[in-house]
């Protein structure tokens, strides 16, 4: 995937999730998801750790020791 915005479209929707219920549960309006995965927006570092998290996208795991 080659922009943020895709990125966190193609895993909300591989989790089965709406646009509503990921922002609320990240603490961002509706509005706002839609402005980054439209690429209107580029997200703060904390939001996309909290996207990051939540989805548990691959980059993340890469990135843990697995001890």
């Amino acid at each position: 995937m080659n922009s943020t915005g895709k990125r966190i479209v193609f895993l909300r929707e591989e989790r089965d999730m709406s646009q509503k219920h990921l922002a609320y549960t990240i603490g961002i309006a509706p509005t706002t998801l839609s402005r980054y995965e439209n690429n209107l927006y580029e997200p703060k570092a904390e939001i996309l750790n909290r996207l990051e998290y939540l989805l548990d996208s691959p980059e993340r795991r890469e990135g843990e020791d697995t001890q």
